[in-house]
C-alpha cells in the first residue's frame, strides 16, 4: 500500500502576499485575483474601443476564469500528491487541496451558473464561435492533466 504525503504537514516558506492582511490573503488563496484581473482588462479594452459590455459578460468571464484556475490548482495538487512531488506546489495549491471538499461544489455551481448565462444571454453566433474556444481550452487542459500509459502530460509552460 502506497502512502501519500500530506501537504498540510509540509513547511513551506510563505511568500510576500501571505504577509498581507487577512482579506488579501484569502483573495489570493481563493484564486479570486485571476478573475479580477480578467474582468479589469476586458473592461479596460472595451472602454478603449468605445464598447459597453453587458454585466453578464463580466460575470461570465469572472466565473469561467475562476473555475479554470481552481480546477487547474486542484489537478496540480492531485498529481503532485500521487507522484510525491509536493515540493512543486505553492501555498495556493495546498490551500485548494486542503479545502477541496468545500471549493469543488463551488466550482461546480459556478460552472452551472456559467452555462446558464451562456444559454440565456449569449447570442447564438457568439455561442458558436466561443464553443470553439472552449473546446480548445478543454483540449489544452486535457493534454496537461490527463496522463495515459502511452504518453506523459504535456508541459504546462
Amino acid at each position: 500500500m502506497q502512502q501519500t504525503v500530506n501537504p498540510l504537514t509540509l513547511s513551506q516558506p510563505m511568500g510576500r502576499i501571505l504577509d498581507a492582511p487577512a482579506p488579501m490573503r484569502l483573495w489570493h488563496l481563493l484564486s479570486l485575483d485571476a478573475p479580477t484581473v480578467a474582468v479589469a482588462w476586458s473592461l479596460g479594452f472595451a472602454k478603449a474601443a468605445g464598447v459597453r459590455l453587458p454585466a453578464w459578460v463580466s460575470l461570465l468571464l469572472a466565473l469561467v476564469t475562476w473555475c479554470a484556475y481552481v480546477s487547474d490548482r486542484l489537478m496540480d495538487a492531485r498529481f503532485a500528491l500521487r507522484t510525491e512531488q509536493v515540493h512543486h506546489l505553492r501555498q495556493r495549491h495546498l490551500f485548494h487541496w486542503q479545502h477541496r471538499r468545500s471549493i469543488f461544489p463551488l466550482v461546480l455551481t459556478a460552472a452551472c451558473v456559467s452555462a446558464w448565462i451562456v444559454f440565456s444571454f449569449m447570442p447564438d453566433g457568439a455561442r458558436e464561435r466561443n464553443a470553439l474556444l472552449a473546446a480548445a481550452g478543454v483540449i489544452y487542459f486535457s493534454g496537461i492533466h490527463i496522463k495515459t500509459k502511452f504518453r506523459a502530460p504535456l508541459p504546462k509552460e
